[in-house]
Order: structure tokens, then sequence, then C-alpha cells
């Protein structure tokens, strides 16, 4: 159980249950406190909040738009103290206002609670979403009213990930142009491969570094060379050493560099230069840029650089890395030729 806060200043009962290992599946809820890898959102401090005793749940309202199966999937794993109550998501208001007064727990799918719902929800011990977006409640009433919320955010990340693989090849191999071409009798538009690419060997970029983004970079070979591009992505080389990859990175900065002067006076500027260092190549746009990071290296982090052809070896925070500058920009008539030619 990770992400857990207690909905009270009693902790107790809550943190027996960090140790409980999930079992496989992407639906499976642990239901002794129906919170299997969850956010818990705890109600406001201020407000006032009546006691939220977890073991004392015994009637649930499952509200759900999936199919029988799957909620003969969820509802199994519910203790014998438990009963189950399955409504389909689109119940009459009335009832599911009703039903929600008469109930210790809400499981919905999807995330959608209206403000009224939420009001006829007040005594509810918990209101646990089966998905990870939880954009579609009013948290803050939540909070108001002292009704803890949680979400199952993280638990199909796996499955994403190995999807966004999937579509890595699919765009490298251009699946969709083809699987058009061939029903539409279109075999001259098959080429021999002028505009296809192998994924192996091919650097893999990784945009944002959540739940999915880390599990993407799980799948990776240790051979894979990992590209981060720009600066809110400074600090995924560091985590990703953490992680225990020891994949060759790289990390391309779009935007200047500023001067050591303007760039120490960043309350965390230590952590994110020690964050580039995690990197095995940085990259910048001009010489300028280049200049500013390795004389900032060199006066804040007593580091040692060495001047070589095409930039300079650096070692820096206990790591030896390249700093070099690759001036980018977009080739637009290739581009129109490109897409005139697709």
């Amino acid at each position: 159980m990770t992400g857990m806060a207690p909905p009270s200043g009693d902790s107790s009962r809550l943190q027996s249950h960090r140790t409980v290992a999930p079992q496989p599946g992407v639906l499976e809820v642990h239901w002794r406190c129906l919170c299997v890898g969850c956010i818990l959102i705890p109600p406001l401090a201020a407000a006032p909040t009546p006691s939220r005793n977890f073991d004392s749940v015994s009637k649930v309202l499952l509200i759900s738009s999936l199919v029988p199966s799957v909620n003969e999937q969820i509802t199994q794993h519910a203790g014998p103290d438990h009963q189950v109550c399955v409504r389909p998501f689109d119940l009459p208001a009335d009832e599911r206002n009703r039903l929600l007064a008469e109930h210790d727990c809400l499981v919905l799918f999807p995330g959608v609670l209206d403000d009224a719902a939420v009001r006829a929800a007040a005594n509810l011990q918990l209101i646990q979403l089966v998905s990870a977006g939880y954009d579609r409640i009013n948290v803050q009433l939540c909070r108001e009213l002292g009704v803890p919320v949680a979400n199952n955010g993280g638990t199909n990340s796996l499955d994403v990930a190995e999807h966004a693989l999937m579509l890595m090849l699919s765009a490298l191999r251009r699946f969709a142009d083809f699987d058009r071409f061939v029903k539409a009798g279109r075999w001259r538009g098959i080429d021999s491969g002028s505009h296809t690419f192998t994924l192996n060997g091919k650097t893999v970029g990784i945009v944002g570094f959540g739940n999915i983004g880390r599990r993407v970079a799980g799948l990776l070979r240790p051979a894979d060379m990992i590209w981060a591009h720009d600066y809110h992505l400074i600090p995924l080389g560091e985590e990703l050493r953490r992680l225990g990859l020891t994949n060759r990175m790289g990390f391309f900065l779009h935007t200047p560099m500023p001067p050591r002067e303007l760039l120490a006076t960043l309350p965390v500027h230590d952590e994110l230069m020690r964050g580039l260092s995690s990197f095995d190549l940085v990259g910048f746009q001009t010489e300028i840029d280049r200049g500013h990071f390795c004389r900032y290296l060199i006066v804040e982090a007593d580091a040692s650089v060495r001047e070589t052809r095409g930039g300079a070896t650096v070692r820096a925070f206990q790591r030896t890395f390249r700093v070099e500058s690759h001036p980018i920009g977009i080739d637009t008539a290739h581009v129109e030729r490109s897409a005139a030619n697709t």
C-alpha cells in the first residue's frame, strides 16, 4: 500500500495495512481497508470530521458501468463480514442517493459523482474509486464533509507501459498505414522500407516520469539508450540511476542555460545540477550555454573539466560525463517533401 494517509490524526489502524501485498490483477481490491496502491485524500485538517473506522465497514455499495464479469471479479475479494450491493452506474439519482445514505463504503467506476450524491454520502467511511482519475468528483466538498476518497492510481501502469512500447513499434513500422493500404488493395503503398524503421538500437525518449514512465524505463534493455529533453526532465537521470538502471542516458536542454551567477540564486540549484550529472551526455544549443554549465560546475561543484574535440569531459558529483553543444532545428523543406509523399 503506497501513498496512503489517514483521514484523522490516528494512523495506527491504517499503518498495519502498509505491509499487505496486493494480489495480481488490475481490478482486485483489498477489502480490509478497501484501498490497494491508492492515494487516500484526507479531509481538511481544519474541518470537523467524524471518526473513520475502516474495520467497521460492512455494507459496501458498488456502482459500476463495468460488465458483470468484471464486477464479480471485484466483489469476489470481499471478506465474509462485507455485504456488497452492486448497482449499475445509470441508476436513478434518487435511488442512488438513498443507497449512499444506507452504506458504509462506496466503490465507484467510473469516478463520476455529482455534488448532490456527495452530500448524500456524507456518512460514508470511504469513497473508493476503481479508476485512477478523480477530476470528476468534488474532492474539496468531500474534504469539507470529512469523507475520505481513494483512487486506484498506478495499478495498471505496467499494462499501459507495454501498450506504449507497442505504439512505438507500430509507429516505426507504420502498422496503421499498412493496414489501410492492404484493406484498400493498394499493394504498392507498401514501400521497400525507406519509410519504416527497425526498433532495435533506437533511442527511447521518455517525456514525464510518473507511474507509466517508470514502467517503460523498467521494460528497456540495458543496451537501450534513453534520451530526456528539456528542463522539466532534469531529475529523470538521477531517478533512473536510483532505480538501478545502468543504460546510457542523454539529456538535451532546448532552452538557454543561465550564467553561473544567476543559476546559483535558485534555491535547489545544486540538486538540479547534480541531476544533470547522472546523464552520460548533456547537450546544449550553443557553446555559450555549454560554457555557462561548465563554469558552474567548476566554481560550485569543484569539478574538473577537460576540453576535447567537440566538447568537454567533466568529472563532477562523483560521475564522469560528456558536455557538448549541438545546435538543432527543423529541416522544413524535408518535412514538407515527406508530408507530400505520405
